[in-house]
């Protein structure tokens, strides 16, 4: 076998054997080394300005729901006892809407920011926007309940001291129907003071009361008497006072002729000693 010369051996022996794709590998591979770890701090970095941006959404948000709810609670408690129907209710609700819609837009806020907070409005409105018309149409069905109460009272008074059949008495016994209709209606006749058969049994007491106020006889008190007894439509405990209202009426008219006879008396001997 031929025999290597010596140098070419020694440089061989120093440098070693080496292919050429060992060669590009081991050239290559610190450059790819750095460009992952480049890749992976731009991935850090950009996932940092994710959280901020995150971060700081969320606080702007924050601060708008904040603000946001302090505005329409207090548009629902100034319209407490004010908005009776539904429809001013929305109208309310709106103005608000609005006014919180144009700070939003006049803030330069970035447009994925703005739609953030809109969309944050939208959502805050709607649930402001049921509640405030709740409340008013609590308020507006309270309102009508107290007005038809009034209206029922008047009535008593005028249906048992009119003349019986008279126009005005039918205009009221008319009026009377129509409210226990409407309320049957809507479901609020159980919060009316009268059920209408005791609306009408008040009016057989109320026109028996201002029949004993107007009578000046016992003859007469004790017919009435009687016929309170037999009624079926005046109640018991408005019978008891009825009944009382009698004695009471009578004791008023035995003071009254004791008074006439003692007027009497007193100008007879006067106009005798004369």
């Amino acid at each position: 076998m031929p025999k290597i010369p010596v140098y070419q051996q020694q440089v061989s022996t120093a440098t070693g054997s080496l292919s050429p794709r060992a060669g590009a590998g081991a050239f290559t591979a610190p450059g790819q080394a750095l460009a992952q770890f480049a890749d992976t701090v731009t991935q850090i970095a950009d996932n940092f300005v994710k959280e901020e941006r995150r971060d700081e959404d969320e606080r702007v948000l924050s601060e708008f729901r904040s603000e946001s709810n302090e505005a329409f609670t207090n548009q629902l408690l100034d319209d407490s006892n004010v908005i009776d129907n539904t429809s001013d209710a929305k109208i309310r609700n709106q103005e608000i809407k609005n006014t919180l819609a144009s700070k939003i837009k006049g803030q330069n806020l970035n447009k994925r920011r703005e739609k953030l907070l809109l969309r944050s409005l939208d959502l805050t409105a709607s649930q402001f926007s049921l509640k405030g018309q709740q409340n008013a149409f609590t308020l507006g069905r309270a309102k009508k309940v107290d007005s038809n109460n009034k209206s029922l009272d008047i009535a008593l008074e005028q249906i048992s001291s009119s003349a019986e059949g008279s126009l005005e008495q039918q205009f009221q016994i008319d009026n009377v129907n129509r409210i226990y209709k409407s309320a049957e209606l809507d479901g609020s006749s159980e919060k009316l003071n009268f059920t209408k058969e005791q609306f009408f049994k008040s009016v057989e007491a109320k026109s028996s009361e201002t029949l004993i106020r107007g009578a000046n006889d016992f003859e007469r008190l004790e017919t009435m008497r009687q016929s309170i007894a037999e009624n079926p439509n005046i109640t018991q405990d408005n019978k008891i006072k009825l009944f009382k209202q009698i004695t009471l009426k009578k004791k008023e008219i035995n003071e009254q002729s004791e008074e006439n006879n003692l007027n009497k008396l007193i100008t007879n001997t006067f106009e005798f000693s004369v």
